[in-house]
């Protein structure tokens, strides 16, 4: 009893429930079988047993075929549950970004966060664009044009054009050539500061939250700041830098 409870319950983990458990040990067990006496061998009233076996079908670990006027089941090779995991593997390996960004962009009780990978810098950006209010940046090194460049032009400026929604650039002396490019685009104002403030660091508001990347080939760090305040004072920051800068 004990090894049939532990042969269910691995079932299960494949996403059987535990009438389809039952059935497909019964046949398993006893070979191919009519609706009755699978029934009265697994303990199933009839009528759950029907809706069992339609379900091992649509699975593909139950066969029918018609055997002297009557309809027999037949349980498929147990190899066929090797199947279902690796089913079930790629399933969540294809959901998996998607649980992760999710994740990273659901911690609202969280006020710092921290996080080391371009795709999260990417991330927050997409949730910039969730939250429709204006974007402040300031610091942005050259070296973010090739790291991120490429995706911002083709994904994150282009949602935000569509949806109108103002992006203000402030970049280091050294990244003429981007500003007068971001310059072209809709709903979009970039300018550059001296080299005085040049900065390997990249400071972003938007709304209430406050975001500080590191950018740079061999390591990206993200920190999230989610305190009003501090994005007022760091928005106020930007305003002055604003006053500064060369268009």
């Amino acid at each position: 009893m004990a090894a049939d409870l532990s042969k269910e319950q691995l079932l299960g983990e494949l996403g059987l429930s535990k009438n389809d458990s039952k059935v497909y040990l019964t046949l398993l067990k006893d070979g191919p079988n009519t609706v009755t006496v699978i029934s009265k061998k697994s303990g199933l009233h009839r009528a759950n047993v029907y809706g069992t076996l339609e379900r091992l079908k649509a699975k593909g670990l139950v066969s029918e075929y018609v055997e002297q006027l009557k309809r027999i089941f037949r349980g498929a090779e147990p190899s066929i549950l090797v199947t279902l995991l690796l089913e079930k593997e790629l399933k969540l390996k294809a959901l998996l970004p998607q649980f992760m960004l999710e994740h990273q962009l659901s911690q609202k009780n969280s006020v710092v966060e921290v996080y080391e990978s371009i795709s999260a810098i990417r991330n927050i950006f997409h949730h910039y664009l969730d939250l429709g209010e204006n974007i402040y940046a300031f610091g942005i090194p050259k070296m973010a044009i090739d790291l991120v460049g490429e995706y911002f032009q083709n994904v994150i400026h282009k949602k935000r054009a569509k949806q109108k929604q103002w992006m203000y650039h402030l970049y280091n002396s050294n990244a003429v050539e981007r500003i007068k490019f971001l310059n072209t685009l809709p709903y979009t104002e970039a300018r550059y500061l001296d080299s005085e403030f040049n900065s390997p660091v990249a400071t972003v508001i938007c709304g209430d939250e406050l975001s500080i990347m590191s950018l740079n080939a061999d390591r990206c760090i993200l920190i999230v700041i989610r305190i009003k305040e501090m994005a007022e004072i760091y928005q106020k920051y930007f305003q002055i830098l604003w006053v500064k800068a060369q268009k």
